[in-house]
């Protein structure tokens, strides 16, 4: 009675082995496939990204040749700021297919803070402001707590 158990045992193992191994060549194939569907499109995103970039640089080259506002122009070098670490986020994700955290949390403050800017700080209501620095400490502490410990950065040997 033992050795049909066993047989039975064996036997369902060797049927369905071969189903697992179907599993992982499709998983895999269907992972390579779907990366790079992704990878082509970061590339669009950034190409893009420059394009926005490009015509920023364009206006405010043009804006500065004639009489302009100091918000308008530190507006738009913030604007630059950020679009120039979006592409870094975009290029890491090419380089390591995963997003830095200490970036995407970068970008978030100096959008805060460029709406504040853009807003007059004088003109904002002060219910708005006092949310507005929440997330600014939120954000903060956030920045603080992955530079103090963060399981993966770009350049280290990461998992994957």
């Amino acid at each position: 009675m033992e050795d049909a158990e066993k047989d039975t045992r064996s036997g369902g193992e060797a049927s369905a082995k071969p189903a697992r191994n179907l599993y992982f060549w499709i998983h895999r194939i269907l992972g390579q496939y779907v990366e790079f569907v992704m990878d082509i499109i970061i590339v669009g995103l950034l190409a893009v990204v420059l394009a926005i970039v490009g015509k920023t640089i364009f206006q405010l080259g043009q804006s500065l040749m004639q009489e302009t506002r100091v918000f308008y122009v530190v507006s738009e070098m913030m604007f630059l700021f950020i679009m120039v670490e979006v592409i870094r986020i975009l290029l890491i994700y090419l380089e390591y297919h995963r997003v830095d955290a200490d970036t995407m949390v970068d970008v978030a403050i100096v959008s805060v803070l460029r709406e504040l800017i853009m807003q007059d700080i004088l003109a904002v209501e002060p219910v708005k402001l006092a949310a507005l620095s929440l997330v600014l400490v939120v954000l903060g502490a956030l920045r603080a707590s992955l530079s103090l410990w963060q399981p993966w950065r770009p350049g280290q040997p990461g998992r994957g």
